[in-house]
C-alpha cells in the first residue's frame, strides 16, 4: 500500500478490537496475543505462497511479514493484504497461460510484494513501486522468494524469468524522464484503502501519460536496472516533454483488487467519470477465520474509453465472472 498513515490491516477498521485485561504482561505482549488472535494470517512473520504452472512446475514463495515493525518501518505495507491474496489467484487463473510473457507490468502500492512477484514468475516485466519507506520488505522478499528458487526449478518454468524492478513511486506527482515507460498493464491490490490519498491515485490512473507506442515495442521491452532508459523509454533524452503524471495510456489495463467494505463503488464511479471504462471481473472470497467469515475481494478492470480490440479480446477471455 502507498500510505503510511495507519499499521493495521483492512479488518482493522472493521472490528476494533475491546479492551484488553492486564494480567500482568506487558502492554506490548498483550497487543501482539490480541492481534495473533484477530489476524492468524498478518501476525506471521514469514507465509508461503504456492504457484503451479501449466507445465506441472511448481515453486512456494516466501513472504516476509512485519505488521509490529520489529524489523522494518511499521506502516500498512508491511503485510499481505487480502486483495493480495486473491490477485495472486486472479492472475494464475483467469488468464490463459502465456498471457503475461514479455508484458510490461506496473504495481502500485506493491506492499511486500506478493501479487509482482507472481506476475515475474508468469514472464512478465515487472516495476514494483510504493513509497520510499516501505522498499526495504519489499527488496527483501522480491530478493530472497527469487533467489530461493533452486536452479532446477528455474530451469522448469515454463516462461524466462525477468528480473524485477523496485522503486519509489508517490501518486499524483510528475514522473521523472528516465521512469516514463508505456505499460501493459497497471496493478493494484487495495490500493484505495486510504480516502485520504484517492485523489492523487485517481491523479496517477487519469492523467495524462507519455504517448503511446506500437504493441510490438512496449510488450518486448525489458528492463535490466532501474535506471535503465531504453527504447521503451518515452519521450527521448533530447526531446522536451511535459511533466506526465499518469501512467494509463490507450494501451494499457488497469487491474484492482478491493476488499468488500461497503464502499465498493465510489472510488470506481471517480475512475470511469474522469474516461475510464470500469467493470467488476471477478470476486473471491479469501475469509480464512477468526473475526471475519467472510471476506469478499472485487477484482475491478479499467481501460481508458478509447482503448482498442486487445481489451476487447481480453474481457470476451475473462468471461462473465460476476
Amino acid at each position: 500500500m502507498s500510505s503510511s498513515t495507519s499499521s493495521l490491516p483492512a479488518k482493522a477498521l472493521q472490528a476494533p478490537p475491546p479492551p484488553v485485561p492486564n494480567n500482568g504482561t506487558s502492554d506490548s505482549e498483550d497487543e501482539g496475543d490480541l492481534l495473533e488472535e484477530l489476524w492468524p494470517r498478518e501476525t506471521k512473520p514469514l507465509l508461503m505462497y504456492q504457484m503451479t504452472f501449466s507445465n506441472g512446475a511448481s515453486v512456494d514463495l516466501p513472504i516476509v511479514q512485519d505488521l509490529m515493525g520489529r524489523r522494518y518501518e511499521m506502516g500498512i505495507g508491511n503485510i499481505v493484504w487480502d486483495a493480495a491474496v486473491a490477485m495472486h489467484r486472479f492472475f494464475q487463473v483467469k488468464f490463459p497461460p502465456g498471457h503475461f510473457q514479455g508484458k510490461t507490468i506496473l504495481e502500485l502500492g506493491s506492499g511486500t510484494g506478493l501479487v509482482g512477484i507472481t506476475l515475474a514468475l508468469l514472464g512478465a516485466q515487472v516495476i514494483l513501486t510504493d513509497l520510499p519507506d516501505f522498499l526495504p520488505i519489499l527488496q527483501h522478499n522480491v530478493s530472497t522468494s527469487l533467489s530461493s528458487l533452486h536452479p532446477a526449478t528455474l530451469a522448469s518454468l515454463p516462461y524466462p524469468l525477468l528480473p524485477p524492478l523496485i522503486e519509489p513511486l508517490t501518486w499524483g506527482e510528475a514522473l521523472p524522464p528516465s521512469r516514463l515507460r508505456i505499460y501493459d498493464y497497471v496493478i493494484g491490490s487495495d490500493i484505495t484503502y486510504c480516502k485520504e490519498h484517492l485523489d492523487e491515485l485517481l491523479a496517477t490512473l487519469t492523467d495524462a501519460a507519455p504517448p503511446s507506442l506500437p504493441p510490438s515495442s512496449s510488450s518486448s521491452s525489458s528492463f535490466s536496472s532501474s535506471s535503465s532508459t531504453g527504447d521503451d523509454a518515452v519521450p527521448s533524452p533530447s526531446t522536451p516533454s511535459p511533466p506526465f503524471v499518469g501512467v494509463v495510456n490507450s494501451h494499457t489495463t488497469v487491474y484492482i483488487g478491493h476488499l468488500e467494505r461497503g464502499d465498493e463503488h465510489g472510488f470506481f464511479e471517480r475512475l470511469a467519470a474522469r474516461g475510464m471504462e470500469v467493470v467488476e471481473v471477478w470476486k473471491e472470497d479469501v475469509g480464512e477465520g477468526g473475526v471475519a467469515r467472510k471476506l469478499w475481494v472485487h477484482v475491478f478492470r479499467a481501460r481508458r474509453k478509447e482503448g482498442g480490440k486487445e481489451y476487447r479480446d481480453v474481457e470476451g477471455q475473462l468471461g462473465d465472472t460476476s
